[in-house]
């Protein structure tokens, strides 16, 4: 049986952190390309990660 340690190392390692995936969502959203063409096939998918990178921007806003 796994001790609670080797539960929580493999529940790091396999959980991203929210900075860095909010990092990539804010670059992959600046190149036009993409954009476009996820708006033209998955516009609820191009919203959803809209409000992600608005909603950890506005966070980041109200700590500073």
């Amino acid at each position: 049986m796994p001790s609670p340690f080797d539960i929580v190392e493999t529940h790091r390692c396999l959980v991203p952190n929210p900075v860095v995936v909010v990092g990539y969502l804010k670059k992959f959203l600046n190149n036009a390309r993409v954009v476009r063409y996820i708006a033209q096939n998955h516009p609820d998918i191009l919203t959803e990660f809209q409000k992600i990178v608005e909603s950890r921007s506005l966070d980041d806003a109200a700590e500073a």
